[in-house]
């Protein structure tokens, strides 16, 4: 974190010693010009919902789409909240 601070220092930003390398390092590439990436932009985020294969008795095999494998996750919670007395059946 020192080498961070005193590289800050160098290119005249004024470091708060509240911050984080990964702050001062932020900082440090938008003065240099660089490229910042945002934090909510994260690994996870840029690698979409694998698509999930099903065995249906009958049918073979069914590959769901993210959106298909999304929806079954919500409505295995429905299920759930059902089974728990949570919501009423319609």
């Amino acid at each position: 974190m020192d080498d961070l601070k005193q590289q800050a220092e160098e290119l005249g930003i004024k470091v708060d010693g509240r911050w984080s390398d990964e702050r001062l390092q932020s900082a440090i590439d938008k003065e240099l010009g660089a490229p910042v990436i945002p934090k909510a932009l994260t690994v996870r985020s840029l690698v979409p919902n694998p698509m999930r294969t099903l065995g249906l008795e009958g049918y073979g095999t069914v590959t769901l789409t993210a959106r298909q494998t999304a929806d079954e996750r919500v409505m295995k919670r429905v299920d759930r909240a059902i089974s728990l007395g949570i919501l009423e059946r319609a």
